[in-house]
């Protein structure tokens, strides 16, 4: 799961704090406090739901590590964004197929809706994650 996520970075939380963040391993998490005080005191304290649904208190740093020079199942990483958009697929008269390049938020978002046929084939929904 890992490899579809992006480790945390406090001021990139701080610029959204709604963005869903997770453990190494997947699991929910709530950050509670961010500013946490004291000398060599690690600022962010977050809740951890456990299998069960129980939560755990946990302590990281600014960067998520809770343990600094290791990996930790707990460290903490910004979960995979969903995303969705439409593009328009056109067939050209030697046959080869391509899209315009561009996304598009909505189908309605699409300008000049051509109607399917000679080059537009047809618009697709497509979906990714981030």
């Amino acid at each position: 799961m890992e490899n579809d996520m992006k480790q945390f970075n406090l001021q990139e939380y701080l610029a959204n704090p709604k963005r869903q963040v997770v453990t190494r391993d997947g699991r929910k998490v709530r950050i509670i406090c961010t500013d946490r005080a004291g000398l060599n005191t690690k600022p962010i304290v977050a809740l951890i739901t456990l299998p069960n649904g129980d939560e755990v208190i946990k302590t990281f740093w600014d960067n998520g590590i809770e343990t600094a020079g290791s990996e930790d199942k707990n460290d903490l990483f910004f979960a995979p964004t969903k995303h969705e958009g439409w593009i328009i697929i056109n067939k050209w008269p030697d046959g080869e197929r391509d899209t315009n390049g561009i996304i598009y938020d909505t189908e309605l978002d699409i300008p000049n809706k051509p109607q399917v046929g000679t080059h537009r084939i047809a618009t697709v929904k497509v979906e990714w994650e981030e």
